[in-house]
Parts: structure tokens; C-alpha cells; sequence
């Protein structure tokens, strides 16, 4: 039931109903007095409240999701703008899974929320096209592109655009757009939240920064062909410069792919070693480095699979198929002989031996839902979204048929993992990896995917040894399900 002022307790939000503005300005002004997040939701809930959300949203203390979930209560005009305005997101859904236009009642916010919605997926696609084309590593490039300099904060002149409610960077005459790898680094150095950021102009945070540490030096990376800050470490933490990393790398004749991507460059190479899960394909051993350029964190090698049949590559990108690299020199030579000599069979054992298992073992209820939701954190567009949610519940032998009910959700959530489809779990990952192998056009990041698999396969499955399943899996899943990458802007509402 929607709290009105005949039934709360709370005085500021008994105020705030009763729009009782002398009441809330004495609450606001007692010493020890905060407001809360319930509180700013019942003004944002309540009609022509403009000036006290106003006054209330810079006290409340929230997260990025808390602040975006407030959308979806707004019911004027003129706090949804507001809101917009402070940096909630319209592409982030509720638990329902409905975005914020979809939810409002209000017309002119639906519309204002949609627009917004719009230009937002508009963006990504576009940054999506933009890393498609860019992906390929030019190595005497990267001498030119990147330069890391021991700097200190007073070093930069902040130059704060209101308008935006952003800031870039002036260095050397020349302006820079702080990454969030930059912002996340320095929070982390200066041990303070990157939180901040949402509540103060870039000028003023800066201007603290040198008041309380004026000494304080670190080396930054900038990237001058995007004219960005990249990370920030310690004035004296060795870093590989990224030409050099990328000579090493494209000069082993493993490797079979480099790209570089928001401060990180990323290679696959081909072991040459092989593996067969029985009843599906023959698989290929794979190792994945990253390397970021900035030195924010160490090289690591990431065991990788590709299934043959289809050529889908699966990377198990959780701690216990890595292993970090330390870079103790500039030379590059460290990183060369760990390259050429890493072997770790003991990893591929065990990540080969729960590939064969997931083979043999039937999914459950559970396991297929958290692939639905993974499906539905990363497809933006609804009509995509809906095409592969009916390819992959034909895939589980339609389990709403098999249990009688509308929706798996139906099911109490305690019987989930007991309750088994009509697919084997390593079906789920075929799917999956066919997705990002051959469909990653569809999705916010393939890599969330990967991380997802990772942890999938890192521990134990809901049905192990107890529902076996001997069934040839299928080569492809997705083969004649069409996803057509110019259809996805026209499909975003």
C-alpha cells in the first residue's frame, strides 16, 4: 500500500505528503538530521515536489542503481528531467525487467524517458561499430599512441562543462576525457570513492585532492589518439610500455588474434593441443592475455576452449583458470618467457574434465533461468531478445509444458535446482558461446557472458550425478535464428 499521510510515522515523509514545506525545511536544518533513500522516494513519488527532491537528492548517500531505480516512481515532468540530469540511467531494469518509459504513467515522461532511452542505445551500438573497425593492433603505433608521465593532480587544470555535468582534463595545453579506468585508479590510490564524482564538480574534487595531497606524485597514461587518461600507479611500478608488449606478442606464431580495447589489449593463441568431449565435438586448448597498457593491473593468461564443430570459443575468464603475470623490468623479456614457456595442464585438465562432465549432466530449472537472465542483462533489443529466449526454452524441451505452467518462475525457487529440462547443461554453454561467437553484435558485452560460463563451470552443477544425459549434442543452436545487427536501432523501444 502506498504510504499517504494518514498512515506514516516518518515525519519528514508525513511532511513531504502534506507538501509542508516550513516542517521539512526545520527536519533538513536539526543537527544529526539525514534524510534517507525511502525518503527521497516518497518525494519523487509524490505530485509537484520539484523543490524538495531538490533539496533532498545531494543529502541522500546511494548507488549508481539506487539512483537510476528511482525512474521508475518518478510522477512529474520536471523531476523525471531533474533526474536525467543528476546521471540516472534509463537502460537499467527493474526486477521485473522493464525499463523506466515503459513503467511511467505519465505521458510527457514516457516520451522524455523513451527519447532518452533511445539515444542512449543509439550510442552504444554506434561505440560497438566504432571497436569493430578499430580492433586491429599496430604496434608502431602504440609508440606514438601512448606516453607515461610521473604526474601530480595540480598538474591538471580541471575544465568542468555544467551543461554535461562533465569535466575534462587540460595537460600541456591539450584536453583529455578522464576514462573510468583513470577515475576508478586514482579513487583507489587516494583511498576515497569514486562516488564522489556524482556529488561535486570534477574542479572541486581536484581542488581538495591537491589541497590534501600536494606531494603526492603517480604515473598516468594517457592515450593520444583518443585524447584520454588511462590508469594511474605508483610513481615507481614498472610498466611494459605497450609497443614493446605488442612486438612480443605478435611476434609468436601462435597467435591468432590482437585487439585493443579501453586500456587493455587482448590476444588468443592456438597451443596446438587438442581434447573430445564425447557425444559433442572436438575441442581446441586456447590461452588469453590481457595486457593493460596503464600497468592499473598485472598481465593475466586466461584459459580458453573453441568447439570445433562450430567454431565457438568459450574463455573461462574466473580466478581459477588465471594466472597473473608480474612485470619486474621494461625490457619485455619477462614477459616473452613466461609467454612461450606457460603450461598449465593441470588447469586444462580441470577445466576439460567439467566441460565433460556439464556434457553428461541435465540442467535444472534453476540453471536455465540464470541463462535467461544473463540473456536479458545483455540483449537490449526486445524483438532479439524474445527469438532467442523461444530458441533456447526449445533447446530445454519446453519445461513450461513438462511442469504445467505459464512461466518457470512460477515455480517455488527452492525446487528450481532439483527440477530438471529436457537439455544438458553443457547445451546452456554451446548456446551461449555460439551467441558471443557468432551474434556478439546483439550484445552489451560478450565478455560479461564469458565470466558468467566461468563460474558456471568453476563449481558444482545443480543436478551432478544424479540426472545423467547421453544424448549427441546438436552442432548448432542458433544457426537459422535471425539476428541481423541493421535491425537492432529500428528495435530498441
Amino acid at each position: 500500500m502506498k504510504e499517504n499521510a494518514l498512515t506514516t510515522t516518518n515525519p519528514l515523509r508525513k511532511a513531504i505528503i502534506e507538501n509542508a514545506d516550513e516542517v521539512i525545511d526545520f527536519l533538513l536544518s536539526c543537527h544529526g538530521f539525514a534524510p534517507t533513500y525511502d525518503d527521497l522516494k516518497c518525494a519523487v513519488s509524490t505530485h509537484y515536489q520539484m523543490n524538495i527532491v531538490e533539496r533532498i537528492f545531494p543529502l541522500v548517500e546511494m548507488t549508481d542503481e539506487e539512483k537510476s531505480a528511482l525512474l521508475f516512481d518518478v510522477v512529474g515532468y520536471c523531476v523525471g528531467y531533474y533526474l536525467l540530469q543528476q546521471g540516472c540511467r534509463v537502460d537499467i531494469k527493474n526486477a521485473d525487467g522493464f525499463y523506466p518509459h515503459e513503467v511511467v504513467a505519465n505521458n510527457s515522461l514516457k516520451e522524455l524517458f523513451k527519447e532518452k532511452f533511445t539515444e542512449v542505445m543509439f550510442e552504444k551500438e554506434r561505440n560497438k561499430q566504432l571497436l569493430a573497425v578499430a580492433t586491429p593492433v599496430d604496434q608502431d603505433n602504440f609508440a606514438e599512441r601512448f606516453s607515461t608521465l610521473k604526474l601530480s593532480v595540480g598538474d591538471f587544470k580541471v575544465c568542468n562543462d555544467a551543461k554535461k555535468n562533465e569535466f575534462s582534463l587540460e595537460f600541456m595545453g591539450q584536453n583529455y576525457t578522464p576514462s573510468g579506468r583513470f577515475l576508478n585508479s586514482l579513487a583507489r590510490k587516494l583511498k576515497f570513492s569514486n562516488n564522489i564524482f556524482n556529488y561535486f564538480s570534477g574542479e572541486e574534487v581536484f581542488e581538495r585532492i591537491a589541497e590534501r595531497n600536494p606531494d603526492v606524485m603517480f604515473q598516468v597514461t594517457f592515450d593520444k589518439s583518443t585524447n584520454t587518461v588511462l590508469g594511474v600507479v605508483d610513481e615507481d611500478k614498472p610498466i611494459l610500455p605497450a609497443d614493446i608488449a605488442c612486438k612480443i606478442l605478435q611476434n609468436d606464431s601462435r597467435i591468432t588474434e590482437i585487439k585493443y580495447e579501453d586500456g587493455v589489449v587482448k590476444a588468443f593463441f592456438d597451443i596446438n593441443e587438442e581434447f573430445a568431449v564425447d557425444k559433442d565435438s572436438e575441442y581446441r586448448r586456447l590461452i588469453y592475455l590481457t595486457f593493460p597498457v596503464d600497468g592499473v593491473s598485472v598481465p593475466s593468461i586466461y584459459l580458453a576452449v573453441e568447439r570445433q564443430v562450430c567454431s565457438n570459443g568459450m574463455t573461462a575468464l574466473v580466478n581459477q583458470f588465471k594466472t597473473d603475470i608480474e612485470i619486474n623490468d621494461n625490457s619485455g623479456l619477462h614477459l616473452g618467457k613466461v609467454l612461450q614457456t606457460f603450461n598449465n595442464p593441470a588447469g586444462f585438465f580441470a577445466l576439460e574434465s567439467r566441460i565433460n562432465k556439464a556434457q553428461i549432466t541435465v540442467a535444472s530449472v534453476h540453471e536455465l533461468l540464470q541463462i535467461q537472465k544473463l540473456l536479458q542483462s545483455q540483449v537490449q533489443s526486445k524483438l532479439y531478445y524474445g527469438r532467442l529466449i523461444s530458441r533456447l526454452e526449445e533447446l530445454a524441451g519446453d519445461p513450461c509444458s513438462m511442469y504445467e505452467t505459464t512461466s518457470l518462475h512460477n515455480i517455488q525457487s527452492k525446487r528450481r535446482s532439483l527440477l530438471p529440462v529436457g537439455c544438458s547443461v553443457n547445451d546452456l554453454i554451446n548456446f551461449c558461446t555460439e551467441l558471443t561467437t557468432h551474434h556478439s553484435n546483439v550484445l552489451s558485452n560478450p565478455q560479461y557472458i564469458h565470466n558468467a560460463l566461468g563460474r558456471m563451470l568453476s563449481q558444482e552443477f545443480d543436478l551432478e550425478d544424479l540426472y545423467n544425459r547421453d544424448r549427441q549434442a546438436r552442432d548448432f543452436v542458433l544457426h537459422d535464428v535471425k539476428l541481423d545487427r541493421n535491425d537492432v536501432l529500428g528495435n530498441v523501444g
